[in-house]
C-alpha cells in the first residue's frame, strides 16, 4: 500500500514539474531581451564566459563573495592566502573561480535584476542563449572590434566564434561599451545593459578608447579555478576539471542560508511590467559631443505640451478690451503707416558725489634700532726675544799627508844549501859580548 502511495505522489511531482517547465519555456525572453541581456558579456573568453553564466544562477553566493572580497581587499595580493580562504567557503565552484576577478562579481551584484535575468535565461533558454552569443560575436567581428591581438585569440569556423586567451591560464577581462562594439544598436526600444566600473574596480590605465579596453592579465589559481568550456554545437557547458571531467553542467539547488532574508537561492524572472534593464541615453563617441535632441510629442514633433491646469490661449482679463486690429488705409488695405517715434533721450548719468577722504597726518614710525655690535678687543701679543742660533762650529780640516814614494820590495838572497849547514858565527859573537 505504501509503495502505491509513494509512486502516486512521485507521478504527481513529475507532472507538476513538466507543466512548470513548459510554462516557463512559454514565458521566456524574446530575442530583443536576450540581445540586451547578453551584450555585456558576449565578448568574454569562452572559459570566463562559462563561469559567469553559471555564477549568475547562484545570486546568493555572488553577493556573499562580493561582500567578503570587499571586506578583505588584501587577499588579492597573495595567491596562496586567497586560495586558502576561498576554498573553505560554501560557494559554488563558479563563484570561487571568479574570486580572482572582483570586477566581474561587482558587475553581477550591482544590478540584481540583470543578474536574475541572465541566470533565468541560461537555466530555461540555454539554446537561445548560446545562439544569441554567437550572433553578437559575429556582429562585433564585422564591426572591427573582435580581433586577435596580444590578449586573446579569435578563431572563426563555420560561423562559430571561439575566443581563447593568448597565453594559457592568463585572462584579460574586456571592458567595452555595447552601444559601440556591435555597431548601431538594432533594438531602439530595448537598449543593452552597460556597466561602468567604479573607481576601485577599474584596472590601471582604464580608458575606453573607441569603446574598448582590456584589463590587466590575471593568472588563475588552479586550486580554486575550475575550468569549463561552452559547447557551441550542442549548446551546453562542459566541465573540464573536477571529479567528473567531460560531463555536462547541471544546475543543483543549494539550501537557503540561515538568517538570509531577501533574495532566493535561485534566479527569478523579474515581472514583465517592470523593465529588466534600465534604458540609458546613448553615450557620445570619442571626439563627438553628446547633444541630445528635444523629445518630440507623439504626433506633434517639436511642440511642448501645455502646463497642467493652464490652457494654451489665455482669455482677456475682465475690464480690458481685446486688442483691435489696425484699420486699413485707403488704397492700401491691411497696412498702416508707421509713425516716427522721437528718440528717447535719457538724462546723462550724474556721477556720484565722492566725499574727500579725511587727511590723516602721516604716521611716522621710529626706525628700528639695531644693537651696535662692538668688535672684540684684541690684546697685543707680548714681545718675544729673537731666537739666536749658535754659529756652526768649524771643524779643522784634516792635514793632507804627503804621498810616500813607492818602495820597492826588498829582495833577499836565497840561501844556498851550503850556507844552511854553516854555523852562525854572528850569534856566537853576540853571546860572547853580552857579559862584558
Amino acid at each position: 500500500m505504501k509503495k502505491h502511495v509513494l509512486s502516486f505522489f512521485a507521478a504527481i511531482f513529475l507532472v507538476v514539474g513538466f507543466s512548470v517547465s513548459a510554462a516557463q519555456a512559454q514565458s521566456g525572453y524574446s530575442q530583443q531581451d536576450l540581445d540586451a541581456i547578453l551584450a555585456p558579456i558576449a565578448l568574454y573568453p569562452d572559459e570566463l564566459l562559462g563561469q559567469v553564466l553559471i555564477a549568475a544562477t547562484y545570486p546568493d553566493d555572488v553577493a556573499d563573495a562580493r561582500r567578503y572580497l570587499d571586506r578583505y581587499p588584501s587577499l588579492q595580493d597573495s595567491s596562496a592566502l586567497l586560495a586558502n580562504q576561498v576554498s573553505a567557503m560554501p560557494w559554488d565552484d563558479s563563484v570561487k573561480s571568479l574570486a580572482q576577478f572582483p570586477s566581474v562579481l561587482a558587475m553581477l551584484d550591482d544590478q540584481p535584476e540583470w543578474e536574475d535575468a541572465l541566470g533565468y535565461a541560461f537555466l530555461y533558454q540555454q539554446d537561445d542563449v548560446m545562439q544569441t552569443i554567437q550572433r553578437l560575436r559575429l556582429r562585433a567581428e564585422r564591426a572591427g572590434y573582435l580581433r586577435t591581438n596580444s590578449q586573446q585569440i579569435v578563431d572563426i569556423q563555420r560561423n562559430i566564434v571561439v575566443i581563447m586567451p593568448a597565453r594559457d591560464n592568463f585572462y584579460y577581462v574586456p571592458y567595452y561599451d555595447p552601444y559601440v562594439v556591435y555597431g548601431k544598436w538594432w533594438w531602439p526600444n530595448r537598449p543593452p545593459y552597460y556597466w561602468e566600473p567604479p573607481v576601485r574596480y577599474r584596472p590601471p590605465g582604464y580608458a575606453l578608447v573607441n569603446g574598448f579596453f582590456f584589463g590587466v592579465s590575471v593568472g588563475v589559481i588552479n586550486s580554486i579555478f575550475h575550468p569549463v568550456r561552452p559547447d557551441w554545437h550542442h549548446h551546453h557547458i562542459i566541465i573540464i576539471g573536477g571529479t567528473k571531467p567531460g560531463s555536462h553542467w547541471q544546475w543543483k539547488p543549494r539550501p537557503p542560508r540561515p538568517g538570509r532574508p531577501g533574495r532566493p537561492n535561485r534566479p527569478n524572472r523579474p515581472p514583465t511590467t517592470k523593465p529588466i534593464i534600465k534604458p540609458q541615453p546613448p553615450r557620445p563617441l570619442p571626439g563627438k559631443p553628446g547633444i541630445q535632441p528635444p523629445k518630440p510629442l507623439p504626433g506633434k514633433p517639436g511642440i511642448q505640451p501645455p502646463r497642467p491646469g493652464r490652457p494654451e490661449i489665455q482669455p482677456p482679463r475682465p475690464g480690458r478690451p481685446e486688442v483691435q486690429p489696425p484699420r486699413p488705409l485707403p488704397g492700401n488695405p491691411g497696412t498702416r503707416p508707421e509713425r516716427p517715434t522721437p528718440p528717447v533721450t535719457k538724462p546723462a548719468p550724474v556721477p556720484p558725489t565722492t566725499k574727500p577722504a579725511p587727511v590723516m597726518p602721516p604716521v611716522t614710525r621710529p626706525m628700528p634700532t639695531r644693537p651696535v655690535v662692538t668688535p672684540p678687543v684684541v690684546k697685543p701679543a707680548p714681545p718675544t726675544a729673537p731666537v739666536t742660533r749658535p754659529a756652526p762650529v768649524q771643524r779643522p780640516t784634516p792635514a793632507v799627508r804627503p804621498a810616500q814614494p813607492d818602495r820597492k820590495p826588498e829582495t833577499r838572497p836565497t840561501p844556498n844549501r851550503q850556507d844552511r849547514d854553516k854555523p852562525d858565527n854572528k850569534d856566537d859573537n853576540k853571546d860572547r859580548r853580552a857579559p862584558g
